[in-house]
């Protein structure tokens, strides 16, 4: 960093320089931050605003002002020890890293993809002429997080309706309920990356030594190989992702968590035992909550590995190992096999459509999610790296996740030599539905969705694209406020009249 200096302005105040290039006014650097904020042109009300090396932060006080429901925040480029007092007036400070795709995972991290999507973002005027490089990949930065942002957005709105109702159907069809208690047993969490293969007669060998923890497409070749999970999880709402958990031939899974949006094979749930998972406040807990099913809260993920390893941190005090998780494209199978989206697609196969041309296809349009994905866990891995690893019989990956560290089955025995001394999560069945409750269930359901449907409640969540243009509106935009009203209002009477259908499925 360059030299960073602060001095005196004229009217008393301190100003700020860098190699004697001036960051504030030398005379009034309080009326030159009142002009900056002034100058703002916007014409929506954004949620959040973000100032690019604001030095001094003079600004804060005329943003919170000219913008007082609005969260403040600033991209340092400055080094923390020269500055650190400054960052009092800010409510979210990022000192950035010179990789502007780590930054941008921090500010969607932290912001979200709503209030990404309603950002006002600035750069100080100095700072952009005298930090130019720096100014340039926070920019970048931004970009990315609010393109992100908006895929997420877009992704919401066009799967919310769908999500609820597969809660909806979990709620009424459910039989067998389970919650799940701590324990100090390690967990290996299976996924279902062609490294898995590698540490299927290690798990074999040493089953007793962990409770097992399945993503769902990886469910398949652990049963194939005689391994049975612990637990299955199952977070997709697709029509494929049921698939994979309901293959003729095959035993379905003892237990299953399902995320609240999860589409669920409901003819095996006489079989099956469901712990139902749910993102925090949201239309599925109070659905769940309105016909006594006990949940248990998860962390929403692009990926089900993410959900499921915050999870498994739940589930034990003990280590966890991360097997299968290569979260990036392969050269052939995406999956360890047998897979069961590939059982059925390849029957499919033909002169003109081989099973190479399928693969190469599968390998470049993965490759973009998976990055994101591989991205979350490095981000993720610091507070966690003592306890969690990722495990293969010495397969090369062809990614490091590092900080969480790769480790072998001479590393495995050695962590869980001692579990006879350990707790195993334990697994509570609840009451088996009767009809007469299933009769009980309909009504209360359709009732708290009659209910919740006249309120506001869930507009953010099923009407994410125009409940959020909503809130940009300002308050003289009548015309717009009054247009995403209707929208709302008619897709709630649409929503109502889907959900009484899925009770009569």
């Amino acid at each position: 960093m360059s030299a960073f200096q602060i001095q005196e302005a004229k009217n008393g105040s301190y100003t700020a320089s860098i190699d004697g290039l001036y960051l504030h006014s030398r005379y009034n650097p309080e009326r030159e931050a009142e002009q900056f904020v002034s100058q703002l042109s916007i014409d929506f009300e954004p949620q959040c605003v973000l100032i690019i090396e604001p030095a001094l932060s003079y600004c804060t006080c005329f943003l919170k002002k000219r913008f007082p429901k609005a969260e403040l925040g600033c991209i340092r480029l400055i080094s923390e020890n020269a500055i650190t007092e400054a960052d009092v007036g800010w409510d979210y400070v990022l000192y950035a890293s010179g990789d502007s795709k780590k930054d941008a995972e921090s500010l969607f991290n932290h912001f979200g993809e709503e209030k990404l999507c309603a950002l006002l973002a600035a750069a100080w005027p100095a700072s952009d002429r005298i930090l130019k490089n720096g100014v340039q990949n926070a920019w970048n930065a931004i970009k990315e997080s609010v393109k992100k942002s908006r895929d997420v957005l877009y992704t919401r709105s066009y799967f919310s309706k769908r999500w609820l109702k597969n809660s909806f159907r979990l709620a009424y069809f459910l039989q067998k309920e389970v919650t799940a208690a701590q324990g100090s047993l390690p967990v290996v969490l299976a996924a279902s990356g062609p490294s898995l293969q590698s540490v299927i007669t290690l798990l074999k060998s040493y089953r007793e030594r962990f409770f097992l923890l399945a993503v769902s497409s990886a469910y398949l070749p652990l049963v194939s190989a005689g391994i049975f999970p612990d637990m299955v999880m199952t977070t997709d709402g697709g029509y494929w992702a049921k698939k994979h958990i309901d293959v003729p031939g095959f035993p379905c899974p003892a237990v299953c968590a399902v995320a609240a949006e999860g589409a669920f094979p409901w003819s095996i749930l006489e079989k099956t035992c469901v712990l139902p998972l749910t993102y925090g406040q949201s239309p599925a807990e109070e659905l769940y909550a309105a016909c006594s099913i006990p949940s248990q809260k998860a962390l929403r993920n692009g990926t089900v590995s993410g959900t499921a390893l915050s999870f498994a941190l739940s589930l034990t005090t003990n280590a966890i190992f991360c097997c299968g998780l290569d979260l990036c494209p392969a050269t052939g199978f995406q999956h360890t096999q047998p897979n069961a989206l590939e059982l059925r697609e390849a029957g499919a196969d033909y002169r003109l459509r081989t099973q190479e041309t399928r693969q190469a296809g599968a390998q470049c349009s993965s490759a973009g999610s998976l990055a994101l994905y591989r991205e979350w866990f490095i981000q993720h891995a610091e507070p966690i790296k003592e306890r969690v690893f990722r495990l293969s019989d010495n397969y090369r990956y062809a990614f490091s996740l590092s900080p969480l560290q790769d480790v072998d089955g001479d590393f495995f025995r050695q962590r869980t030599h001692c579990w006879q001394q350990d707790k195993k999560p334990t697994l509570q069945l609840h009451s088996t539905q009767t009809v007469q409750d299933q009769k009980r269930r309909r009504k209360q359901l359709l009732k708290t969705a009659n209910e919740v449907l006249l309120t506001d409640r869930w507009n953010d969540e099923l009407f994410p694209l125009e409940a959020l243009m909503l809130k940009r509106c300002l308050p003289s935009d009548t015309g717009k406020i009054e247009m995403y009203q209707k929208k709302i209002a008619q897709g709630k009477k649409e929503l109502l009249v889907q959900l009484t259908e899925v009770l009569h499925d």
